[in-house]
């Protein structure tokens, strides 16, 4: 197995584009275009075997603007790149790492020598296997399946964690063992995938939508992340300082974009936890409502039956694992 420090240089090394480019420049003294990517970049025209693809964004030429009919990831090895995504010119620097979902579109400025950009190219159902682990009722799932979907806009999220030494470790993994491609390649490196996916979720602060439309997913995303991680104790008030929006703007705004209010959400979010529990352990019901947060458990119970229709401890006796 090549070492950390070999992939880097294997990266550093000049490619065919790379060096096409130098050529056009040193004869013409301009900066070339990149001219053999089409509008819309077929994932099966470039992975052959395997599901992903870890590809060097070419340097010192414009790459035209495109999208995708997959999932791209860009990760910045080393420098920084700028890119224009949807119209909205950003620079990202080393160790960040940007989704692009489907049909969003984007383009690149020249890159210098020591500005290496990655880019992920995955295909859908390489995530058949990682979404039923983020969760299994639908809330952070969501976003994902949003960014793999084939609406016509989409998100694009970059998270500022270059300082995060865990990111940094699973990323250098990943393209450590990508460099390996046998048959185990896939499987391991949807693990380690699986693992970037719950890091940066903790990380929600760090991350920035690429434009103001996508505001509305960015709002969901923190959202769904704030309750699954603070279901004991979250409140919307405590939601609103957090995201620095008005209590009533941002009430009105969760119910429009989903249908629902804060706290049926939370609710639903407090029952899920109740049922893995009441599965898998002898915790006591009363014991259980204290801690998803409900300290009245007539409460509890009726708020249980009227949800899944019947009582915890009918739930317990069907369900146990």
């Amino acid at each position: 197995m090549k070492t950390l420090e070999e992939v880097i240089d294997q990266y550093r090394q000049y490619n065919q584009e790379e060096l096409e480019a130098i050529e056009f420049k040193k004869k013409h003294n301009d900066t070339p275009y990149l001219t053999d990517i089409a509008q819309i970049v077929d994932a099966k025209s470039l992975l052959k075997d395997g599901m992903i693809m870890i590809k060097k964004h070419p340097r010192f030429c414009v790459v035209k603007k495109h999208s995708h009919n997959y999932l791209e990831i860009n990760y910045v090895l080393s420098g920084e790149i700028e890119e224009i995504v949807d119209g909205n010119k950003i620079t990202i620097r080393q160790g960040e790492i940007i989704f692009l979902g489907k049909n969003s579109k984007h383009e690149f400025l020249p890159a210098k020598e020591n500005d290496i950009l990655l880019n992920f190219i995955i295909l859908s159902e390489f995530f058949d296997f990682i979404i039923p682990f983020i969760d299994s009722d639908g809330t952070i799932k969501n976003f994902l399946i949003n960014l793999l979907s084939d609406k016509e806009s989409n998100n694009s999220i970059i998270f500022h964690l270059s300082n995060c030494e865990q990111v940094q470790n699973i990323v250098y993994n990943i393209l450590i063992n990508y460099e390996e491609r046998d048959e185990k390649m896939n499987n391991i490196l949807r693990y380690y995938f699986l693992l970037l996916i719950f890091e940066l979720l903790k990380h929600t602060e760090k991350a920035e939508e690429t434009k103001a439309s996508n505001y509305d997913s960015m709002l969901l995303f923190k959202t769904y992340n704030y309750i699954e991680n603070n279901y004991q104790t979250a409140t919307l008030y405590d939601l609103s300082i957090k995201l620095k929006e008005d209590y009533n703007y941002l009430s009105k705004k969760i119910k429009k974009l989903t249908g629902y209010s804060f706290q049926n959400i939370l609710e639903d979010q407090r029952l899920k936890v109740s049922k893995t529990l009441l599965e898998s352990t002898d915790i006591s019901v009363n014991d259980i409502a204290e801690h998803i947060g409900y300290n009245n458990l007539t409460f509890f119970y009726k708020l249980f039956k009227r949800k899944e229709g019947m009582t915890p401890l009918e739930y317990r006796l069907l369900n146990r694992l």
